[in-house]
């Protein structure tokens, strides 16, 4: 998917779509970190949903109204939904396609778009609300923060008023830590979590 997001954003003539075939097979899979992939998804469907041609259009809406976006959904699968970085992108994810699909319902949840949103729009202000009252779990995390990034800049970006201003004060706490642990340009601290 970044193969194809980078030649979106440089305007590349030719496009091959077939590099998101793996993308989608492997969020479809539902494996493990599903949710990193998806929000790349989520930005492409957002910003260049006009490209894309139908037949793959198609395939990636298949994908994401077909996806289980809660452990309060039906099925089951190894993807990781408690820490704080997938929570971020599981809801993300869950209200922005909600929200650009708002009467379809949903086959594996049963629910409309629109439900989803409201069901999303909830964890999204609560994980808020912790991050401004407790700071980050996965503190100054060089590993987990980018992760996180990807969720928040994409509600930034496509979100409801109230989500987007709040999520830009959050990014600004995150980016307080980055530049407060930064040393000669390298971002090294004390960490909630890395490798």
């Amino acid at each position: 998917q970044d193969q194809v997001y980078f030649n979106l954003a440089t305007d590349t003539a030719e496009i091959d779509w077939n590099c998101l075939d793996g993308t989608l097979k492997f969020i479809e899979n539902e494996y493990d970190c599903s949710d990193f992939r998806l929000v790349n998804l989520v930005r492409i469907l957002y910003e260049y949903g006009d490209s894309i041609p139908e037949s793959y259009l198609q395939k990636i809406e298949n994908t994401l109204l077909n996806f289980r976006y809660w452990w309060d959904e039906p099925g089951e699968n190894s993807m990781c939904y408690w820490s704080e970085n997938h929570q971020i992108l599981f809801a993300s994810a869950e209200y922005l396609i909600g929200q650009k699909y708002p009467r379809t319902i949903f086959p594996n949840s049963g629910l409309t778009g629109k439900e989803h949103m409201e069901k999303a729009r909830k964890r999204i202000l609560d994980w808020m609300e912790m991050r401004w009252k407790y700071g980050f779990i996965e503190y100054f995390s060089s590993v987990y923060y980018k992760e996180d990034i990807g969720g928040m800049i994409n509600l930034i970006d496509f979100a409801d008023g109230e989500i987007s201003n709040k999520m830009q004060i959050i990014m600004d706490l995150l980016l307080y830590d980055v530049a407060s642990q930064n040393i000669k340009t390298t971002f090294i601290s004390v960490s909630g979590r890395a490798y």
